[in-house]
């Protein structure tokens, strides 16, 4: 299964005990009970058998006593990092690398082995900051 797939399973597999006290009020916290092929099993066998952390599990209850019984979302996943690289940075970043090669590289003097036909090339550089400085264009 999946991961959005196990954790539903998981959710219809939990049932909250409500339970009426000895003075025949309801009970404020609710007892969790947990069943493996319908029978009733401890919390850390539960855990094991689904393969889920504890704190899986406790998300897991938190979200169903919101009566909601689709899988979560993570909250990251509509921002983008600000650190993360953009494809535009990687392509300045290979056409920089081939362009600088094509200039300063230094070509591999030894006969070409096996099935690579592409040539190698040693770069012996570490301008590359200099020049995305140079463009005002972020350096990976």
């Amino acid at each position: 299964m999946t991961k959005d797939e196990k954790e539903v399973h998981v959710m219809t597999l939990l049932s909250d005990c409500y339970e009426d006290t000895q003075r025949g009020k309801k009970r404020v916290r609710t007892r969790q009970t947990y069943s493996v092929n319908g029978k009733l099993v401890c919390k850390s066998a539960f855990m094991a058998s689904m393969d889920i952390s504890n704190y899986t599990l406790k998300t897991l209850r938190k979200h169903k006593r919101s009566n909601e019984t689709f899988a979560g979302v993570h909250g990251n996943t509509v921002r983008r990092q600000p650190h993360s690289t953009v494809y535009k940075d990687v392509l300045r970043v290979v056409s920089f690398i081939r362009n600088f090669s094509d200039e300063y590289g230094l070509p591999k003097l030894a006969a070409m082995r096996g099935d690579n036909a592409l040539p190698v090339v040693f770069l012996l550089d570490q301008n590359y900051k200099s020049a995305c400085e140079e463009q005002n264009v972020r350096s990976l």
